[in-house]
């Protein structure tokens, strides 16, 4: 999430010089407190490695009264533009950069209030103080999509992505409004939660606003490619619908609505084996996935119905896990092996192409190896060594319904 300040100031540089209320947002000066929080969260992640320690303590809690310093002035009352503005940059910074300020935001008691007050604003000049509130809002759902904070807003959170409040949001804010809800997808709780939030009008709404294109009638990438991922992550669970409307999944919605004529499917194979490499998926977007959610996703949608959609994936999937065995191993590496080999085993359920999948995994450098280091508690993985060493044919393609999600 490092990149996503650094897009944000292009974004509003951008923004300024076509609309003159943006210049509030860059222009803004740095705090004076700015260098000491900076150096302060940089001592706490070098800290953090060791555990609990002393100097972790005491490192966590002046970052700590630093961060609420910037949530107050971020709603700060009669509102002043310029004094939220810096204080919502400097929040992004540092919560996008570590994970530990993100869990110290969500849990300082402050979060909703600076996110609400700035969230029920509906003047139309102050979209650009809404476009910080939602970064800052996607930033701290990124690290610690779990924390209850978010519930407390989901609602204005939810009507600015799907395009259903009492004004019109611009695009990039619509973009990291749909972002932020994608990222607590990944919390089970604020995922049942999204999905009776997501009404059918709503989503109506929400992918009515995928197809406006840009002046040369381009798709923008990075906002079909979210809602896609978005819907994929409820593909389970029912949308909630006006009476005498037939029921219907979320999933069931994306695939005949989006998916299938925006090639979604393409695009998370791309998007995973970009991933895998540590870049940005859509390029233009200077978002770089974290492998264990974009495996997440796969495994679910595996696990739902769209397994032999998903068949594109099985070569990225198989780049992931096999490098869980490297020096450089992404965060989460055994959840990664968990849910990558329960989707590579339902792919290879549902494709008829066992023998391409075979070629596949002799050129993943360390993929048999990584299963065969988690076959003995990872039932799934043994299945794979089964198919991949043994030529034994796949299981049955089975909705894993046992499998509990992380």
């Amino acid at each position: 999430m490092e990149c996503k300040s650094r897009a944000l100031r292009k974004l509003l540089a951008q923004l300024s010089a076509q609309e003159e209320s943006f210049n509030h947002f860059v222009s803004a000066e740095a705090l004076p407190f700015e260098a000491e929080l900076k150096s302060c969260a940089s001592e706490l992640s070098a800290h953090a490695a060791a555990g609990e320690t002393l100097d972790f303590r005491r490192c966590r809690t002046t970052l700590a009264s630093y961060l609420k310093e910037l949530l107050r002035r971020a709603f700060a009352t009669p509102v002043d533009v310029k004094k939220r503005a810096q204080a919502l940059l400097l929040l992004i910074d540092t919560s996008g950069s570590h994970p530990e300020a993100a869990y110290l935001v969500a849990e300082s008691g402050l979060f909703v209030k600076a996110m609400r007050s700035n969230l029920e604003c509906e003047d139309q000049p102050q979209q650009g103080l809404l476009l910080l509130t939602v970064c800052l809002a996607a930033c701290v759902a990124h690290q610690v999509p779990e924390s209850q904070s978010f519930h407390s807003f989901l609602t204005p959170l939810v009507d600015l992505a799907c395009d259903y409040g009492s004004f019109k949001p611009f695009r990039p804010l619509q973009i990291h409004a749909v972002e932020a809800l994608v990222h607590l997808c990944y919390s089970r709780a604020s995922r049942q939660l999204l999905s009776r939030e997501l009404c059918s009008p709503k989503v109506e709404s929400l992918l009515r606003a995928t197809r406006y294109r840009l002046q040369d009638g381009a798709p923008v990438r990075q906002h079909t490619f979210l809602v896609c991922l978005l819907l994929a992550n409820l593909c389970d669970l029912p949308m909630a619908v006006d009476p005498g409307m037939s029921p219907a999944s979320f999933g069931y919605v994306g695939f005949a609505a989006l998916w299938t004529p925006e090639d979604f499917f393409v695009s998370l194979a791309t998007a995973l084996a970009a991933a895998a490499r540590g870049e940005p998926w859509p390029p233009e977007s200077e978002l770089i996935w974290p492998c264990w959610k974009l495996v997440h996703t796969v495994e679910r949608l595996s696990r739902h119905g769209y397994a032999a959609e998903l068949r594109l994936c099985a070569t990225p999937l198989m780049t992931v896990v096999a490098r869980t065995r490297s020096q450089k191993a992404p965060e989460h590496s055994v959840r990664i092996v968990r849910l990558g080999c329960e989707a590579l085993r339902a792919i290879a359920s549902a494709c008829n192409d066992s023998e391409a999948l075979r070629r596949e995994a002799r050129f993943t450098i360390h993929f048999v190896e990584a299963l065969k280091e988690h076959a003995e508690e990872m039932p799934a993985a043994e299945d794979l060594l089964g198919f991949f060493l043994d030529h034994r044919d796949p299981l049955p393609y089975l909705m894993h319904a046992d499998l509990v999600s992380a």
